[in-house]
């Protein structure tokens, strides 16, 4: 699973209109919080084939950040952890990436991959 941003961005390493964006790891908290670690890459084919050495390729978007932190609090003192017991943590996690990117670029240029 990943996306794929077909508009220009700006990266550490320069800039692309190609970058792969895809989620590494997460923790999700009994007390009403996901955390979706992101990694960017350049484009596709920068994406290690073999066992990557941590942030091998990877490059950074100030926008996109490094983090998505999710609330799973829906009113005061009520955790709904509902939406990742009922799908895996990855597609609850790319669906809200994708929420995010959509909001930054526009849903013309993110792409499911």
């Amino acid at each position: 699973m990943a996306l794929k941003i077909t508009t220009q961005i700006g990266t550490d390493k320069g800039i692309t209109s190609e970058a792969y964006v895809r989620i590494n790891n997460y923790n999700v908290s009994k007390y009403g919080s996901v955390s979706l670690g992101i990694e960017i890459y350049m484009n596709q084919g920068s994406v290690p084939t073999e066992t990557p050495i941590i942030n091998q390729g990877t490059c950074k978007n100030t926008q996109i950040g490094e983090l998505l932190h999710v609330s799973l609090i829906t009113s005061p003192h009520v955790v709904d952890l509902t939406p990742v017991i009922e799908q895996s943590v990855f597609a609850f996690g790319y669906g809200k990436l994708k929420e995010k990117l959509v909001g930054l670029f526009g849903a013309e240029n993110v792409i499911d991959c």
